[in-house]
């Protein structure tokens, strides 16, 4: 007998009856705690009598209810009172698919836009290892803005293993379906079996591909009104699923491929993955005379989304009221960041979806002195009057890349590669990543090709154990390989070799099938590909100095044709002259970028903090600071600093806060030493790892100290002046290890730490008789501190007892300070002596923001020899300046000369 209004079950309050069939009947109700509509299923006798069904159906809530996917309904929980028992679940309004069917066959786009959402929702639910098995029209909502919800994931399952036989056998009250009047009276009822795949009908276990039978039921009675299998009765319409051919010639030729597919009778021979349905679906391309040849729905809907014009926009936004067809194919206009966030910086940050509708890219939200810098994933619909979208549980996400239909993003967060649907919910774990990730592309055929720390590996869209691919040739010195890219045929991919030496540095194409094997397309810079689309061929675009460019390449030839043309002449480059900059770009001809000077370094500001962590003063300007050094006598700060002249290093009177440039070549020059008498500066050149000495004034020569073809960093320079320490990163790609120069005429240098493990940031203690360091050794970087000159003379004495890097000596070498692994600045009294003995660490205070992101291998942070105050790069400042934009040009190869 059906509940009342204001019937109590647990904490919810009926309202009406929504439906009822095998499942039970089904209610609106009133969470009284939460405040919130819900819908309530109560449960059937079959079920609600039987404990071990009862049990089975809550363990199987229990899996349903991890599921998060915004095109499946959520179970919110179960509810047990007065021996009624009720699957609670997110109330969905709207009228079924079922309901639209009745009204006549939907339209092929909106068929295909329903059918979508009805495959996002199988894709995220089979990822889980979860099986539909009932899906049909009338467990699909169609809300009134187009979102679709599908319903009763995996319930008919929790009926038990006896209800497919028992449907077989014509039991239709075992149907999940739950009907309503509407459909009762439009003969909608026990449409359970026509949906059933043949090894279903048959009573035989199901796996995925059962929910692949029944999607393409679903997109069938969609395009044509009726269903595929039919009949006057459960019995005739179960043998017309197991013996009959579909009549394909009723739908679409688009889609005849897709749907033969997925209702291949034999499941071994069906579609395995709902996701490789839609490389079988032809869609159909616009008509010439509704819009110009691209796929924007509407050019209007560019004035919509708040683009703020560059060039004649007074022109242009009249141009934009006439009809589509009368518009310009390509605009400009640039998009501010979200309020109280900036776009990050980086190759990686932005980028196009494939079909270039949409934009995500990594924001920073504004912090204050007390608060960590946070960033997240934000998405930016192109084609329709919406805002920025930040992209839920996408904290510190970084190196995202599209799926090829341009519906989810996949990215690096936690150790883990993820995906997320730009539609809503829950983010989706894939696969393990080892190290930094520095790009992925997502094939059509369901691969991922992941660059994870130097090397490229090979992961199932659908998630799996990531496979080696391809790995850098040591041999040549290459350090990375990156940014992977597939050509149209799915096999072949273009990859960056990233090296310190610039005759190995380029574009590459390998494939999927022979890795090994790789051609130079591209020296010295990192190319993108465009596919071929209406009348533009193929091109490839890549920085040319501060140009962008663009050259056509054939994709089945693999190699360029043609003079490369000027696309933009002063886009924003990054990475200190490796061929990288800033921009993306979509297969249909939108290009995003960023101007030259708008995402520098962010602005910061040195800061003096005493022993507590309080602020006591600053020195100098806001600008764009790096690494930097004291001066022995504490007068002067060398730092490096990035601005539009490039990255150089400067000095900055204490005192006075007047700063000059110490540096002036091209490139970046970086990790500045200072000579223990304040003459003389020791730097790198990070474009060839070469070490040079200048004198520490604003002129003077540079000489060259070392340039052995290896990547090599400064650390210290011992008191008496006779060594130079420094990094050596050679052929070994992950091994860093320390070396000493002596620093008198025609020194050779010498290894003086070098293990399998990062040694790095190392300082020389002020007697030179030890070296404090920092190594990997025990899993994550420790502070350790050797003998001088002799490092196998005495163990390595451990200082830190929780992690640690970027240790510093107390002027009197009586005391240690480092970054412990929560972020604290320590100190440690030491006793040096015949053996090294170590106190206790202590914390200081908790070091700012910006000093944090760098803590693991940049000197931003620096001691007075009395111990007393600590300046540091802190916070970066926004005063007085505007967001830099993105700069979206719609049709860059409208520009190219024909």
């Amino acid at each position: 007998m059906p509940l009342t209004q204001g019937t109590r079950i647990g904490a919810y309050a009926i309202d009406a009856l929504l439906g009822a069939g095998g499942m039970g009947e089904v209610y609106r109700a009133r969470d009284t705690k939460l405040n919130r509509d819900v819908a309530l299923k109560v449960l059937p006798p079959l079920v609600a009598n039987d404990p071990d069904r009862l049990a089975r159906f809550r363990r199987e809530a229990q899996v349903l209810a991890s599921l998060n996917d915004p095109h499946i309904a959520q179970i919110y929980g179960f509810e047990d009172a007065g021996g009624t028992h009720a699957l609670v679940m997110e109330l969905v309004d709207g009228p079924t698919l079922a309901e639209r069917i009745a009204r006549g066959p939907i339209p092929l786009d909106d068929a295909l836009a329903i059918a979508r959402q009805i495959a996002a929702a199988l894709a995220a639910a089979h990822e889980q290892g979860i099986v539909h098995r009932d899906l049909k029209p009338a467990n699909v909502k169609v809300r009134e803005d187009g979102a679709v919800k599908v319903l009763d994931f995996g319930l008919a399952k929790a009926l038990g293993p006896d209800s497919s036989s028992a449907m077989a056998s014509g039991d239709a009250a075992n149907s999940p379906t739950i009907t309503t009047p509407a459909m009762t009276a439009i003969g909608m009822i026990l449409g359970t079996a026509a949906y059933m795949a043949p090894e279903q009908a048959r009573g035989r276990p199901v796996d995925k591909r059962a929910d692949i039978w029944a999607f393409g039921v679903v997109l069938y009675e969609m395009l044509t009104g009726r269903r595929p299998f039919d009949g006057d009765d459960i019995t005739e319409t179960l043998a017309s699923v197991v013996k009959e051919a579909p009549d394909l010639t009723a739908v679409p030729p688009s889609v005849r491929r897709a749907l033969a597919r997925c209702l291949e009778k034999d499941p071994r021979k069906r579609l395995r993955d709902i996701g490789d349905v839609w490389d079988l679906i032809d869609e159909p391309a616009p008509a010439a005379s509704a819009q110009p040849p691209r796929a924007w729905a509407d050019w209007r809907s560019w004035a919509l989304a708040g683009a703020i014009v560059v060039a004649a926009a007074s022109a242009v936004a009249a141009l934009w009221r006439r009809p589509p067809v009368s518009l310009p194919r390509a605009v400009e206009f640039e998009l501010l960041p979200p309020e109280g966030a900036r776009f990050g910086t980086g190759p990686m940050a932005t980028v196009v979806s494939p079909d270039g509708r949409a934009i995500v890219f990594r924001a920073q939200t504004d912090v204050t002195d007390d608060q960590d810098r946070s960033s997240s994933l934000w998405v930016r619909r192109l084609d329709s009057n919406t805002a920025w979208m930040s992209l839920p549980g996408t904290a510190e996400a970084s190196c995202p890349f599209w799926s090829p239909d341009s519906q989810s993003v996949a990215f690096v967060q936690d150790g883990k590669l993820r995906r997320t649907a730009i539609a809503g919910g829950s983010p989706v774990t894939l696969a393990d990543v080892t190290g930094q990730c520095r790009g992925g592309t997502w094939g059509r055929a369901g691969t991922i090709v992941l660059s994870d720390d130097t090397k490229l590996v090979r992961v199932p869209a659908s998630g799996g154990t990531p496979q080696p691919l391809r790995a850098p040739d040591t041999a040549r010195q290459e350090r990375y390989l990156e940014f992977p890219q597939f050509l149209p045929d799915g096999r072949h991919f273009l990859f960056y070799t990233q090296s310190e030496i610039d005759g190995v540095r380029g574009t590459d194409v390998s494939s999927i099938d022979a890795p090994a094997e790789a051609t130079r397309i591209l020296p010295g810079a990192s190319a993108k590909y465009v596919a071929p689309d209406g009348p533009y061929p193929g091109f490839v675009l890549w920085p040319r100095g501060q140009t962008l460019v663009a050259q056509r390449f054939d994709a089945d030839r693999l190699r360029l044709d043609g003079d490369p043309a000027l696309v933009v002449d002063n886009v924003s480059g990054v990475a200190f002259g490796t061929g990288l900059a800033l921009f993306s770009t979509s297969d249909t001809g939108v290009l995003a970028y960023h101007l030259k000077g708008t995402t520098s370094t962010p602005r910061s500001t040195l800061t003096w903090l005493d022993r507590a962590g309080h602020a006591v003063g600053t020195v100098g300007d806001h600008e764009s600071y790096g690494e930097l050094a004291l001066s022995p006598d504490g007068s002067r700060v060398a730092v490096w600093r990035g601005d539009s002249a490039g990255q150089n290093l400067w000095f900055i009177d204490v005192a006075r806060g007047a700063s000059a440039r110490l540096t002036t070549e091209a490139g970046n020059q970086s990790y500045p030493v200072w000579s223990p008498d304040g003459t003389q500066i020791v730097f790198a050149s990070i474009g060839n790892g070469g070490l040079y000495r200048k004198p520490a004034g604003v002129s003077g020569q540079e000489a060259v100290l070392l340039e052995n073809g290896d990547r090599n960093l400064p650390l210290d320079w011992s008191r008496d002046g006779r060594y130079l320490l420094y990094d050596e990163g050679s052929t070994r790609i992950a091994d860093w290890d320390l070396w000493v120069l002596p620093m008198e005429a025609n020194g050779k240098p010498r290894p003086y730490l070098a293990t399998p493990f990062n040694e790095i940031n190392a300082k020389f203690s002020p007697d030179g008789h030890w070296v404090a360091y920092q190594s990997n050794q025990s899993t994550r970087f420790e502070i350790y501190v050797s003998p001088f000159p002799d490092a196998a003379a005495a163990p390595a004495a451990l200082v830190s007892t929780a992690g640690g890097v970027l240790p510093r000596w107390s002027h009197d070498g009586r005391a240690l300070y480092y970054v412990s692994a929560d972020d604290e600045l320590m100190e440690v009294p030491v006793t040096p002596g015949a053996t090294f003995k170590v106190g206790t660490p202590v914390p200081l205070f908790k070091l700012p923001p910006l000093q944090r992101a760098n803590s693991a291998g940049v000197w931003t942070w620096d001691v007075t020899a009395d111990g007393q105050r600590f300046l540091v790069n802190t916070t970066p400042s926004q005063e007085g300046a505007a967001p830099a934009p993105i700069i979206v040009d719609t049709d860059w190869r409208a520009k190219l000369p024909r």
